[in-house]
This record gives structure tokens, sequence and C-alpha cells, in this order.
């Protein structure tokens, strides 16, 4: 690299010194993101490019930083199945299956899916997107260039919290403990869920007549395995007190984020500033924007209000 260029690879990483050493923590909607955004804005201000601001309504919460509410589900599910079956309760397998129904649907639609229909429930904050446009000195393009990084940054995990102190001496205890802990979780609450909700279709079965649930109640397996489950709700609910335990609830230990993603604010500014000040190397008919998106870590609402 030439020494007219390094001065754009400083560039980027100064802006990833400052989102992570002077600013810090950006959780979804916070103050911290919002100092990141008003900091990019100056900076675009400072190459002649006035920035445009989109603002939205987010729920952090909602998507993937709502993983505990995921893990008190598995955990209420596995105490009162608990009391369902060393009561025969039956007709508490109901609510237990429609929890673990709920919980699972809002896991997959919002966390894997990126939906926005259980944003409603949770609790929103304002977070915004800071764009800015560099067009042709004609203004004419036929074509646009986005650079895109996101401003905010995620909830720490406990466990890797927890693992720090193997990172020298048993890194492979360290992964265990953080990835082992989480894995272990997810599959307690799924297979507490999906017990619950077999107990309730049995149960359904059972009232309405089908004669294939009285032959499995009367099979050794069907003994062995209720036998086996007095005690696996405990298990599970051990487990799903691992997802609870995924974020740290205090805003104060989320992550700095200066790979994730402050690299790609920095290094987003740093493209757009040089074709700013070298428009002669500026691809024919193309506009460029600098898209600083929030709420990335929320489930890409940043980016859905962008598109």
């Amino acid at each position: 690299m030439n020494e007219k260029n390094k001065k754009y690879a400083r560039e980027a990483m100064s802006i990833v010194e400052h989102a992570a050493l002077k600013i810090g923590s950006r959780l979804p909607g916070t103050d911290g993101e919002i100092k990141l955004h008003e900091y990019m804005g100056e900076k675009l201000r400072e190459i002649g490019i006035e920035p445009k601001t989109e603002e939205f309504a987010v729920s952090p919460r909602s998507s993937i930083g709502g993983l505990s509410y995921a893990g008190w589900s598995g955990v209420i599910i596995s105490i009162l199945a608990i009391f369902a079956l060393a009561f025969n309760a039956s007709g508490l397998w109901y609510a237990l299956g429609a929890l673990g129904i709920i919980t699972t649907f809002w896991l997959v639609m919002s966390c894997f899916f990126y939906k926005t229909w259980f944003d409603m429930f949770f609790p929103q904050e304002i977070s915004r997107n800071t764009l800015g446009v560099l067009e042709p000195e004609d203004g004419k393009y036929d074509y646009t260039i986005i650079l895109s990084g996101h401003t905010d940054t995620s909830w720490t995990w406990r466990h890797s919290e927890h693992a720090y102190k193997y990172k020298d001496t048993n890194p492979t205890i360290g992964l265990i403990a953080t990835y082992g802990k989480v894995g272990f979780g997810a599959v307690c609450f799924f297979f507490i869920a999906l017990f619950s909700v077999f107990m309730a279709i049995v149960n359904i079965c059972q009232f309405a007549g089908a004669q294939w649930v009285n032959t499995m109640f009367a099979s050794n397996v069907w003994h062995n395995f209720m036998f086996a489950m007095n005690f696996v709700p405990i298990v599970t609910a051990v487990g799903c007190l691992f997802v609870v335990m995924w974020g740290d609830p205090n805003p104060r230990n989320a992550s700095r984020g200066a790979m994730d993603n402050a690299t790609g604010i920095g290094l987003s500014y740093a493209v757009i500033k040089y074709f700013k000040e070298n428009p002669d190397k500026m691809p024919k008919n193309c506009r460029i924007i600098d898209a600083n998106i929030g709420s990335e870590e929320a489930g890409l609402r940043g980016s859905m209000h962008f598109a």
C-alpha cells in the first residue's frame, strides 16, 4: 500500500478505536449506539457530505437479545412438568404445550427469520441509520454501490466470560464451557417443550378414545420412559438456566464491538472518503452510499428499515 492510501487505512483504524475505546458498548437503541451515529455524521460533514438520518423503533429484546426469556420459559415448563407428572395433572399439559409452542414459534420467527411480529410485546427504543451519499459530479448515475457496517454491538455471553480463565491453560475447556453449555441448554429447552406438546396430544387422543393411546400406556417401554421422565425435567431445568445466562443483562458488560462491527463502519467511511477526495477514481455513472446501519444485533432491524 502506498503512503497516499495508508492515510485511509489509518482513518478506518481511528474510527474503530474511537468506537471501541471511547464510546464502548453500543447495544441497539442505547446512548452508545447513538453516539457513534453522531460521530459518523460529523465525519461525513468533514469531507463535505451532509448525512441523512433515518430513525425507527426497535425492540432489542424481541430477537436474539431476548434468548434468556426462552430459557425462563424452559425452566417454568420443566418445573411445572415435575408437578404434572407427580400429581397426574393431565390438564396442565395443555398450558405447558401452548407455552412451548409459542416460545418456539417466537424463537424461530424472530431469531432465525428476523420477523417483526413479536416486537410489539417487548420494550421499544429508538435507533437510527446514518447515511452518506456520494454522487457523480454531474449527478447522473446508473447504479449504486452500498458500503455498510452496523453501529450496534451484541450482548456478552456470560459463558464465554466465565471461560476466559481457561484461554491460556486449556482453551478446549473454554470452548466446551462456552458452546457446550448453550448447546446443552438449547437441547433441553426443545426437548421439554416437545415433550409437553406430546403429552397434550396424548391426553386429547385419550379423551377422544384413540386405541393407540391405551396400547402405548400398556407397554413396558412407556412405563420405563415415564419413570425416567420423573427425573429428566430436573436436568432440563438446569440446562434451560444455561440459556437464561446466555447474555449478561448489564449493558456495561456488552461487547465493545471493534471487530463486530466498527471495522465495517471504518472501512466503509474510508472508501467513501477516498472517492470524495479522488473523484477521478470514482466508478463511472456510479453512486456510493456509506450506510451506518443501526440495530443489526436486534434482528437486522436497521437494514430492514433502510431497504
